[in-house]
Protein backbone atom coordinates (compact mmCIF):
# COMPACT_ATOMS: atom_id res chain seq x y z
CA UNK A 1 0.00 0.00 0.00
CA UNK A 2 1.28 3.46 -0.89
CA UNK A 3 0.42 6.98 0.60
CA UNK A 4 1.06 10.81 -0.49
CA UNK A 5 3.52 12.92 1.94
CA UNK A 6 3.80 16.51 1.46
CA UNK A 7 5.84 19.70 2.72
CA UNK A 8 4.64 22.99 2.23
CA UNK A 9 6.74 25.77 2.95
CA UNK A 10 7.67 29.25 1.93
CA UNK A 11 10.77 30.45 0.36
CA UNK A 12 12.09 32.70 -2.00
CA UNK A 13 9.31 34.65 -1.66
CA UNK A 14 6.60 32.45 -2.52
CA UNK A 15 5.20 28.90 -1.87
CA UNK A 16 6.96 26.04 -2.13
CA UNK A 17 4.70 22.46 -1.87
CA UNK A 18 6.49 18.79 -2.29
CA UNK A 19 4.74 15.51 -2.27
CA UNK A 20 5.85 11.91 -2.30
CA UNK A 21 4.13 8.82 -3.00
CA UNK A 22 6.11 6.32 -0.88
CA UNK A 23 5.19 2.73 0.46
CA UNK A 24 3.85 1.95 4.17
CA UNK A 25 7.42 0.42 4.62
CA UNK A 26 8.79 3.61 3.72
CA UNK A 27 7.02 6.28 5.48
CA UNK A 28 9.55 7.25 7.61
CA UNK A 29 12.34 7.74 4.73
CA UNK A 30 10.38 9.81 2.91
CA UNK A 31 9.52 12.25 5.72
CA UNK A 32 13.41 12.75 6.60
CA UNK A 33 13.82 13.15 3.29
CA UNK A 34 11.43 15.50 3.11
CA UNK A 35 12.46 17.27 5.61
CA UNK A 36 16.10 17.03 3.79
CA UNK A 37 14.65 18.73 1.00
CA UNK A 38 13.44 21.98 3.43
CA UNK A 39 16.37 22.28 5.00
CA UNK A 40 18.32 22.25 1.91
CA UNK A 41 15.77 24.28 0.27
CA UNK A 42 16.66 27.43 2.76
CA UNK A 43 20.34 27.21 2.02
CA UNK A 44 19.39 27.80 -1.71
CA UNK A 45 17.70 31.20 -0.61
CA UNK A 46 20.70 32.01 1.25
CA UNK A 47 23.03 31.09 -1.37
CA UNK A 48 21.13 32.48 -4.33
CA UNK A 49 18.75 35.62 -3.37
CA UNK A 50 19.50 39.25 -4.05
CA UNK A 51 16.76 40.33 -1.40
CA UNK A 52 19.23 38.80 1.22
CA UNK A 53 21.78 41.25 1.97
CA UNK A 54 24.05 38.68 3.31
CA UNK A 55 23.28 35.89 0.42
CA UNK A 56 26.20 34.31 -1.26
CA UNK A 57 25.08 35.96 -4.41
CA UNK A 58 25.04 39.38 -3.22
CA UNK A 59 28.83 39.19 -1.91
CA UNK A 60 29.45 38.31 -5.20
CA UNK A 61 27.60 40.77 -6.93
CA UNK A 62 29.76 43.32 -4.61
CA UNK A 63 33.07 41.44 -5.89
CA UNK A 64 32.57 42.60 -9.33
CA UNK A 65 36.31 43.45 -11.06
CA UNK A 66 37.79 40.74 -8.51
CA UNK A 67 37.67 36.68 -8.43
CA UNK A 68 35.23 35.58 -6.19
CA UNK A 69 35.04 31.78 -4.84
CA UNK A 70 32.20 30.40 -4.46
CA UNK A 71 30.51 27.40 -2.99
CA UNK A 72 29.43 24.61 -5.27
CA UNK A 73 25.76 25.61 -5.68
CA UNK A 74 26.59 29.28 -6.67
CA UNK A 75 29.32 28.31 -8.83
CA UNK A 76 26.57 25.44 -10.66
CA UNK A 77 23.84 28.53 -10.77
CA UNK A 78 25.63 30.79 -12.08
CA UNK A 79 27.36 28.53 -14.67
CA UNK A 80 24.08 26.94 -15.78
CA UNK A 81 22.35 30.70 -16.44
CA UNK A 82 25.62 31.66 -18.43
CA UNK A 83 25.47 28.23 -20.44
CA UNK A 84 21.61 28.94 -20.86
CA UNK A 85 21.97 32.56 -21.69
CA UNK A 86 24.39 31.53 -24.73
CA UNK A 87 22.07 28.45 -25.45
CA UNK A 88 19.23 31.14 -26.07
CA UNK A 89 21.13 33.90 -27.78
CA UNK A 90 20.92 36.57 -24.59
CA UNK A 91 17.09 36.30 -24.37
CA UNK A 92 17.75 34.68 -20.64
CA UNK A 93 20.11 37.29 -19.10
CA UNK A 94 21.34 36.63 -16.14
CA UNK A 95 23.11 40.42 -15.65
CA UNK A 96 19.78 41.83 -16.08
CA UNK A 97 19.98 43.05 -12.29
CA UNK A 98 20.89 46.48 -13.24
CA UNK A 99 17.71 47.06 -16.22
CA UNK A 100 15.30 45.51 -13.32
CA UNK A 101 16.44 47.72 -10.86
CA UNK A 102 16.03 50.54 -12.68
CA UNK A 103 12.49 49.45 -12.85
CA UNK A 104 11.91 49.31 -10.04
CA UNK A 105 12.39 45.94 -8.94
CA UNK A 106 14.28 46.68 -5.63
CA UNK A 107 12.73 44.83 -2.97
CA UNK A 108 11.33 41.26 -3.03
CA UNK A 109 7.17 41.29 -4.76
CA UNK A 110 5.42 40.75 -1.37
CA UNK A 111 6.49 44.33 -0.90
CA UNK A 112 5.95 45.86 -4.42
CA UNK A 113 3.47 44.14 -5.91
CA UNK A 114 0.72 45.76 -7.82
CA UNK A 115 1.05 49.03 -6.31
CA UNK A 116 2.68 52.91 -6.91
CA UNK A 117 6.13 52.64 -5.73
CA UNK A 118 9.42 55.81 -5.84
CA UNK A 119 12.84 54.17 -7.18
CA UNK A 120 15.98 55.78 -4.90
CA UNK A 121 18.12 58.46 -6.46
CA UNK A 122 21.25 55.93 -5.54
CA UNK A 123 20.12 53.14 -8.11
CA UNK A 124 22.14 52.73 -10.78
CA UNK A 125 20.20 52.56 -14.45
CA UNK A 126 22.81 51.76 -17.03
CA UNK A 127 22.85 48.07 -18.22
CA UNK A 128 23.93 47.07 -21.41
CA UNK A 129 23.11 44.06 -23.37
CA UNK A 130 25.23 40.87 -23.76
CA UNK A 131 27.40 41.51 -20.65
CA UNK A 132 27.27 37.60 -19.88
CA UNK A 133 29.67 36.83 -22.46
CA UNK A 134 31.71 38.49 -20.65
CA UNK A 135 31.37 36.77 -16.74
CA UNK A 136 34.32 34.69 -16.53
CA UNK A 137 34.23 30.71 -15.03
CA UNK A 138 37.16 28.50 -13.54
CA UNK A 139 35.52 25.76 -12.55
CA UNK A 140 39.13 24.06 -10.91
CA UNK A 141 39.07 26.82 -8.65
CA UNK A 142 35.34 27.70 -8.57
CA UNK A 143 35.72 31.29 -9.28
CA UNK A 144 33.54 33.87 -11.05
CA UNK A 145 35.03 37.17 -11.83
CA UNK A 146 32.19 39.39 -12.63
CA UNK A 147 33.25 42.67 -14.92
CA UNK A 148 32.98 45.72 -13.00
CA UNK A 149 29.40 47.06 -13.65
CA UNK A 150 27.95 43.77 -14.08
CA UNK A 151 25.75 42.12 -11.15
CA UNK A 152 23.47 39.10 -11.44
CA UNK A 153 20.02 37.92 -10.42
CA UNK A 154 19.48 34.45 -10.83
CA UNK A 155 15.29 34.87 -10.22
CA UNK A 156 14.95 33.23 -13.69
CA UNK A 157 17.33 30.10 -12.97
CA UNK A 158 17.10 29.48 -9.24
CA UNK A 159 13.81 27.66 -8.86
CA UNK A 160 13.84 25.35 -11.26
CA UNK A 161 17.36 24.71 -10.77
CA UNK A 162 16.60 23.70 -7.39
CA UNK A 163 13.35 21.68 -8.35
CA UNK A 164 15.63 19.57 -10.28
CA UNK A 165 18.42 18.95 -7.53
CA UNK A 166 15.59 18.24 -4.96
CA UNK A 167 14.26 15.40 -6.82
CA UNK A 168 17.85 14.27 -7.78
CA UNK A 169 19.51 14.67 -4.37
CA UNK A 170 16.36 13.84 -2.19
CA UNK A 171 13.55 11.77 -3.61
CA UNK A 172 14.64 10.29 -6.42
CA UNK A 173 14.64 6.63 -4.40
CA UNK A 174 11.10 6.98 -4.50
CA UNK A 175 8.23 5.75 -7.01
CA UNK A 176 6.78 9.51 -7.73
CA UNK A 177 6.96 12.79 -6.48
CA UNK A 178 5.83 16.05 -7.49
CA UNK A 179 7.99 19.22 -6.83
CA UNK A 180 6.15 22.46 -6.95
CA UNK A 181 8.67 25.53 -6.53
CA UNK A 182 6.35 28.80 -6.88
CA UNK A 183 5.15 27.18 -10.34
CA UNK A 184 8.72 25.90 -11.24
CA UNK A 185 7.25 22.00 -11.04
CA UNK A 186 9.03 18.60 -11.19
CA UNK A 187 7.15 15.85 -11.80
CA UNK A 188 7.99 12.27 -11.65
CA UNK A 189 5.85 8.39 -11.70
CA UNK A 190 2.80 8.20 -10.84
CA UNK A 191 0.65 9.23 -7.54
CA UNK A 192 -1.85 6.22 -8.23
CA UNK A 193 -1.18 3.23 -10.47
CA UNK A 194 -1.95 3.79 -13.85
CA UNK A 195 -2.31 8.13 -13.60
CA UNK A 196 0.19 10.71 -13.64
CA UNK A 197 0.11 13.89 -12.01
CA UNK A 198 -2.56 16.19 -13.54
CA UNK A 199 -1.08 19.94 -13.40
CA UNK A 200 -3.90 22.57 -13.89
CA UNK A 201 -2.70 25.99 -16.55
CA UNK A 202 -3.96 28.63 -14.71
CA UNK A 203 -6.13 31.47 -16.28
CA UNK A 204 -3.82 34.41 -15.98
CA UNK A 205 -6.92 36.83 -16.18
CA UNK A 206 -7.87 35.66 -12.37
CA UNK A 207 -8.02 38.45 -10.19
CA UNK A 208 -4.96 38.05 -7.58
CA UNK A 209 -5.38 36.86 -3.66
CA UNK A 210 -4.79 39.69 -0.93
CA UNK A 211 -1.36 39.82 0.09
CA UNK A 212 -0.21 36.99 -2.53
CA UNK A 213 0.03 39.06 -5.83
CA UNK A 214 1.19 36.22 -7.76
CA UNK A 215 -1.47 33.37 -7.03
CA UNK A 216 -5.23 33.72 -7.89
CA UNK A 217 -7.48 33.92 -4.31
CA UNK A 218 -9.44 30.78 -6.50
CA UNK A 219 -7.38 29.35 -8.95
CA UNK A 220 -9.48 29.21 -12.08
CA UNK A 221 -7.80 26.32 -15.13
CA UNK A 222 -8.07 27.01 -18.83
CA UNK A 223 -6.75 23.34 -18.87
CA UNK A 224 -4.80 19.99 -17.69
CA UNK A 225 -2.06 17.69 -18.74
CA UNK A 226 -0.98 14.51 -17.28
CA UNK A 227 2.64 14.47 -16.67
CA UNK A 228 4.86 11.63 -15.62
CA UNK A 229 8.32 12.53 -16.09
CA UNK A 230 8.61 16.79 -16.95
CA UNK A 231 9.76 19.97 -15.81
CA UNK A 232 6.39 22.34 -16.10
CA UNK A 233 6.78 26.59 -15.71
CA UNK A 234 4.72 29.07 -16.87
CA UNK A 235 5.92 32.78 -17.73
CA UNK A 236 4.09 35.99 -18.34
CA UNK A 237 3.31 39.49 -17.39
CA UNK A 238 -0.37 39.58 -16.09
CA UNK A 239 0.00 39.37 -12.14
CA UNK A 240 3.72 40.36 -11.17
CA UNK A 241 3.95 44.11 -11.80
CA UNK A 242 3.84 47.38 -9.91
CA UNK A 243 3.60 51.07 -10.91
CA UNK A 244 6.10 53.59 -11.38
CA UNK A 245 5.44 56.92 -12.00
CA UNK A 246 2.18 56.03 -13.55
CA UNK A 247 3.57 53.13 -15.80
CA UNK A 248 2.93 49.84 -15.41
CA UNK A 249 6.51 47.87 -14.55
CA UNK A 250 6.60 44.10 -15.04
CA UNK A 251 9.35 41.90 -13.42
CA UNK A 252 10.23 40.57 -17.16
CA UNK A 253 13.04 42.39 -18.82
CA UNK A 254 13.69 42.20 -22.08
CA UNK A 255 17.21 42.05 -23.01
CA UNK A 256 16.86 43.41 -26.28
CA UNK A 257 15.41 46.32 -25.16
CA UNK A 258 16.33 46.46 -21.17
CA UNK A 259 12.72 47.61 -20.24
CA UNK A 260 10.06 45.72 -18.68
CA UNK A 261 7.62 43.94 -20.83
CA UNK A 262 4.33 45.68 -21.31
CA UNK A 263 1.06 43.88 -21.06
CA UNK A 264 -0.28 44.40 -24.71
CA UNK A 265 -3.96 45.47 -25.56
CA UNK A 266 -6.84 43.55 -27.12
CA UNK A 267 -8.36 39.91 -26.82
CA UNK A 268 -5.46 37.89 -28.58
CA UNK A 269 -3.15 39.87 -26.24
CA UNK A 270 -0.54 37.19 -25.05
CA UNK A 271 -0.71 36.53 -21.56
CA UNK A 272 1.47 33.51 -20.53
CA UNK A 273 3.38 30.86 -22.03
CA UNK A 274 3.79 27.40 -20.25
CA UNK A 275 6.40 25.28 -21.48
CA UNK A 276 7.06 21.41 -20.61
CA UNK A 277 10.56 20.37 -20.70
CA UNK A 278 12.80 17.29 -19.72
CA UNK A 279 13.83 19.61 -16.27
CA UNK A 280 12.26 22.26 -14.55
CA UNK A 281 14.99 24.42 -15.34
CA UNK A 282 14.56 24.39 -19.01
CA UNK A 283 11.09 24.85 -18.89
CA UNK A 284 11.81 27.64 -16.60
CA UNK A 285 13.96 29.14 -19.19
CA UNK A 286 12.11 28.65 -21.87
CA UNK A 287 8.77 29.48 -21.00
CA UNK A 288 10.22 33.33 -20.26
CA UNK A 289 12.09 32.62 -23.97
CA UNK A 290 8.82 31.92 -25.76
CA UNK A 291 6.91 34.69 -24.16
CA UNK A 292 9.55 37.09 -24.96
CA UNK A 293 9.19 35.78 -28.77
CA UNK A 294 5.67 36.28 -28.77
CA UNK A 295 3.65 34.26 -30.42
CA UNK A 296 3.65 32.02 -32.72
CA UNK A 297 7.19 32.31 -32.87
CA UNK A 298 7.78 31.43 -29.21
CA UNK A 299 6.19 27.95 -29.63
CA UNK A 300 7.61 27.59 -33.18
CA UNK A 301 11.32 28.00 -32.22
CA UNK A 302 11.27 26.16 -28.82
CA UNK A 303 13.79 23.33 -29.05
CA UNK A 304 13.40 19.50 -29.73
CA UNK A 305 12.23 17.96 -26.90
CA UNK A 306 10.20 20.68 -25.00
CA UNK A 307 6.87 21.37 -25.57
CA UNK A 308 4.47 25.22 -25.06
CA UNK A 309 0.95 26.55 -25.01
CA UNK A 310 0.28 30.32 -25.11
CA UNK A 311 -2.64 31.79 -23.59
CA UNK A 312 -4.25 34.85 -24.88
CA UNK A 313 -6.49 37.46 -23.24
CA UNK A 314 -9.48 35.93 -24.26
CA UNK A 315 -9.17 32.42 -22.71
CA UNK A 316 -8.04 30.33 -25.58
CA UNK A 317 -4.69 28.75 -26.21
CA UNK A 318 -2.45 27.55 -29.13
CA UNK A 319 -0.29 24.79 -28.70
CA UNK A 320 2.53 23.20 -30.50
CA UNK A 321 1.73 20.21 -32.45
CA UNK A 322 4.14 17.84 -31.15
CA UNK A 323 2.70 18.79 -27.28
CA UNK A 324 0.20 15.87 -27.67
CA UNK A 325 3.23 13.77 -29.16
CA UNK A 326 5.47 14.78 -25.84
CA UNK A 327 2.55 13.97 -23.80
CA UNK A 328 1.99 10.65 -25.06
CA UNK A 329 5.44 9.56 -25.09
CA UNK A 330 5.29 9.80 -21.12
CA UNK A 331 2.70 7.41 -20.97
CA UNK A 332 4.50 5.43 -23.37
CA UNK A 333 7.58 5.55 -20.99
CA UNK A 334 5.61 4.41 -18.09
CA UNK A 335 3.56 1.46 -19.09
Amino acid sequence: MTRLLSRHLRGMNTEFHLTVRAEETSGAEAERALEASAVWLGEVERTCSRFLPKSELCALNASAGSPFTASADLYAVVALAIAMAARTGGLFDPTILPALLAAGYTRSFDEIGQREIGVATSVATSWHSGRWRDVALDATTRTITLPAGVALDLGGVAKGWAADEVAHRFLRAFPAYLIDLGGDLRAHGEPEPGKGWIIGVEDPRAAPGPGAPDRAEEPRYLAGVELRDSGVATSGSARRWWLRAGRRMSHLIDPRSGQPVERPAGERALLACTALAPSAMEADIYAKVAFLRGYPAGLATLPAGIAGLCVFADGTLATLPGLETYLRAQRQAHD
